[in-house]
């Protein structure tokens, strides 16, 4: 249990320090493929074990020299067995507290991802049932699929299904991979804005994005207490939609401001369903703005085949090459005619030289655990904020919604088919704050989560540095 722990430990570490690469290139590479591939590069080395191991050199906390001066002072033999006694003992009772916090760390993660699997595994049963009510596509729908993909280069169609529910339109991966459309969608959509809605979750056919489900899926189960992993999956999934986006739009497959009233559409007349692990490409309205924006005001020119080349150099790399923690060699204390015979003075002093050197060394390690909970603090208050704009701007719709209500219900004829929808949409603002008051919630839970981890971390060093200097 503790390599396994260790490595899921190293691998958090390695894909901390690649979520800033991430950051960066969301915000400086304009090629949403090339910024897919390293969100997929941050997600799978939380899984792999490196195959290439760089060893680094961590501080090593010095024996307890206490007890190093017990064994070297001039006493008779009873006095001295009775000190490598009392010796052994202390050693024993250091040694069982970090047996204990191991154990409590195990039983922590066990615990997280059978509630994680138990999660995704209700929500996969509800896209299983849901499934099995569909019905399959009209032959027009099928033969206009079958053109477009064949244009995308897609070999096998996958099967096209429709349903009275107002959903998304999506990918499903398992059992069979099914794009799964909204009837009244597909009613409301002219021949372009369809063309564009088939062609976007062909491209997702066509990237292969269903293969990253399955390690959304396994890495969430082990790493559901890193933050790292919850941003690098939102990442990933809107870097997906970019990318089929500029894909298909690269191709001109369909026109920009068709292209753009068909998410209009799909957003006002479908309700998003939760993520699943097996569901590829459902519509986020938090990036409609901005996908909106890219496709009708940037040139969607395809990534350069040199920019793609050295974003799969670096996902490979991610992937294989890891450290290996390895402790700094010490000195060992050597029981030599030299230190039998050194004055009660120079052990003293010796004694206190070693303790200024633990502490030294403990010093940078509190103030990155401090500087670390300070920052895990911030990023709530900021997702808090955040939180807050989006339920205000909820709060303002829904406000104009009820006006629109109070003005339509005083007159009759055509308006009350006007005063349905708007009731509908009603619904679904409603339905998205509830959202919101959930997420919020976990990210409060994950918060508390990191800071119980941070204080266990400053628990166990204050620990060592009273077993090192009693």
């Amino acid at each position: 249990m503790n390599g396994l722990l260790m490595l899921l430990a190293t691998n958090a570490v390695v894909a901390t320090a690649l979520l800033g690469v991430g950051l960066l290139a969301d915000r400086f590479v304009r090629w949403p493929a090339v910024r897919h591939l390293v969100w997929a590069a941050v997600l799978l080395q939380l899984l792999l074990p490196p195959v290439i191991t760089i060893g680094v050199s961590l501080p090593q906390q010095p024996p307890a020299v206490g007890d190093a001066a017990v064994t070297v002072i001039d006493a008779p033999a009873s006095a001295a067995g009775s000190a490598n006694a009392e010796a052994s003992l202390s050693a024993r009772a250091t040694a069982s507290a970090p047996r204990s916090l191991v154990t409590a760390l195990a039983a922590m993660e066990i615990t997280g991802a059978a509630l994680f699997l138990g999660l995704a595994l209700t929500r996969m049963r509800r896209i299983s049932q849901l499934l099995r009510a569909t019905e399959p596509a009209s032959e027009a729908l099928q033969q206009r699929a079958r053109r477009l993909a064949d244009r995308l280069g897609v070999r096998r169609l996958p099967r096209l299904r429709v349903t009275d529910e107002p959903i998304v339109p999506m990918l499903v991966a398992l059992p069979v991979p099914t794009i799964l459309l909204s009837r009244p969608l597909v009613e409301a959509l002219g021949g372009d804005e369809a063309d564009a809605i088939l062609c976007h979750e062909l491209a997702h056919v066509r990237r292969g994005d269903a293969w990253l489900r399955p390690v959304e899926l396994l890495a969430t189960a082990l790493y559901w207490w890193l933050p790292t992993l919850w941003i690098a999956r939102r990442r990933l999934r809107r870097a997906e939609e970019f990318a089929c986006d500029s894909l298909v739009l690269s191709l001109e497959l369909t026109a920009k401001r068709a292209y753009a009233e068909s998410l209009l559409k799909s957003i006002e007349l479908t309700t998003p369903i939760t993520s699943s692990a097996l569901v590829t490409g459902s519509a986020d309205s938090r990036y409609i703005k901005e996908r909106i924006t890219m496709i009708l005001e940037t040139s969607n020119k395809p990534a350069p085949r040199g920019a793609l080349w050295l974003a799969a150099a670096f996902a490979l790399a991610a992937m294989l090459v890891g450290p290996t923690w390895a402790p700094a060699q010490q000195p060992l204390a050597q029981e030599s005619d030299e230190a039998s015979a050194a004055s009660p003075n120079q052990r003293e002093e010796s004694q206190l030289e070693e303790r200024e050197l633990v502490e030294t060394r403990m010093r940078p390690l509190r103030q990155s655990l401090a500087l670390e909970r300070e920052l895990i603090a911030r990023r709530l208050q900021a997702y808090e904020i955040e939180n807050q704009i989006q339920k205000l701007e909820l709060q303002n719709e829904m406000a104009r919604i009820h006006e629109l209500l109070e003005h339509v219900s005083t007159e009759n004829g055509p308006h009350q088919a006007q005063a349905r929808e708007a009731e509908r949409s009603l619904g679904r603002l409603e339905l998205k704050s509830q959202q919101l008051d959930v997420q919020l919630s976990i990210h409060r839970l994950e918060t508390e989560l990191a800071l119980q981890g941070n204080e266990l971390a400053v628990r166990e060093m204050d620990g060592s540095a009273a077993a090192a200097n009693p």
